[in-house]
């Protein structure tokens, strides 16, 4: 489904509900037509980096990337272009105006492998993750309660992350060292 409507040389742009005279709508070179910035900066507010991204539709004859291929946003660049980390492997940037997609709804599942009360994500779900300081010394940086794959350990809740640590033999007064972090 395209998002503009091209008549004469003017563009109507139905995401933005605003016309442009083609060339205008960034200062785009050489024919390109890019968003203005702050279609951009609307653009990074609602796919932020981490944000998991489902592919609708995409004009791209050299792409193996099939409607429902998902991925996690790495960078949107100044023209619009969301890249993105494709499960696949790939990197290939969804191109503003162009392609279709949508950010997956976030969702939390229950590690049921060992039932430890850990729950892992799947998108960007505001999780927590516990850190100490190197050393105990509050100047060093953190480090954080990795899983057995190495990867961030995320709870749902601080609840969640603290009872997990009892079950582990940390006592409360030992948790008065540790930092319990928001993380997405």
């Amino acid at each position: 489904m395209k998002t503009k409507i091209k008549k004469g040389d003017q563009t109507y742009d139905k995401r933005t509900n605003e016309t442009v005279r083609l060339g205008q709508e960034g200062g785009g070179m050489h024919g390109m037509n890019y968003p203005k910035k702050e279609i951009v900066e609307k653009l990074r507010v609602q796919y932020p980096v981490g944000t998991r991204i489902e592919l609708i539709s995409m004009d791209d004859p050299y792409s193996n990337l099939m409607p429902g291929a998902q991925g996690t946003v790495s960078v949107i660049d100044d023209t619009g272009t969301v890249f993105v980390d494709w499960d696949s492997g790939s990197k290939l940037g969804l191109v503003y105006g162009e392609d279709s997609y949508k950010a997956v709804k976030e969702t939390t599942v229950m590690d049921t492998k060992e039932n430890t009360g850990i729950h892992q994500t799947k998108g960007g779900a505001l999780m927590i993750i516990v850190g100490r300081h190197i050393n105990g010394i509050t100047i060093n940086p953190l480090e954080y309660i990795l899983n057995e794959n190495d990867e961030l350990m995320k709870f749902a809740t601080e609840d969640d992350a603290k009872a997990y640590l009892r079950e582990h033999g940390i006592s409360d007064e030992d948790m008065e060292f540790l930092v319990f972090e928001e993380f997405r």
